[in-house]
């Protein structure tokens, strides 16, 4: 418990480095904290060790943590070592325990678009996007959906509706221009 306090400590003055050096001697003591387990998937999380997040952070789920950040947090992990079927199923996991939370919808839908499951990534960002219009990522990310599904004019809309808010880069709008393009339509790819 003195570890874990400690580490506790550090984890409120921000000092990452040291909070993960004292979860951890707690965690060695007694592998079954699960408070001292979750903290230190939480402190590589922040410290972008996401590698390093996960043991910690499933071994939390193991001993009962069954609480959506934590769920969340080990999908992010997992989605930024590049685990992307493990972070989908952890998303879903965080989603069905905290619904309203757009993190783990917004990551599912980066992962099922990494996975290739374009029309289930369409989806779930056109939910989003009803909710919150104004994320232009996930403009982007359904655009990108829709082209990888063969659906060129529909990511066309979603660049027009970009560029009309004024959010479209020179990216969007070089696609856009090329979509039209290939679709026989020079005078609007102008």
């Amino acid at each position: 418990l003195y570890d874990f306090t400690i580490g506790s400590i550090y984890f409120q003055q921000d000092n990452l480095g040291a909070a993960a050096e004292w979860y951890g001697k707690a965690v060695a003591k007694l592998p079954s904290f699960l408070r001292a387990q979750k903290n230190l998937g939480i402190v590589y999380v922040r410290s972008n060790a996401f590698d390093r997040a996960i043991a910690p952070l499933t071994a939390a789920i193991d001993l009962g943590a069954a609480d959506g950040v934590t769920f969340g947090l080990l999908a992010h992990a997992y989605a930024m070592t590049e685990q992307y079927v493990a972070a989908e199923s952890a998303y879903r996991q965080a989603m069905m325990l905290q619904p309203e939370t757009l993190d783990w919808k917004s990551g599912l839908a980066r992962c099922l678009f990494k996975e290739r499951k374009f029309e289930e990534a369409a989806a779930l960002c056109g939910d989003m996007i009803r909710r919150d219009p104004t994320r232009t990522d996930l403009w982007l990310l359904q655009a990108s959906a829709w082209l990888n599904l063969r659906q060129p004019l529909k990511a066309a809309e979603n660049y027009e509706l970009l560029d009309r808010a004024g959010q479209a880069n020179t990216t969007c709008l070089n696609t856009l221009g090329d979509i039209y393009m290939n679709e026989g339509v020079p005078e609007l790819a102008v």
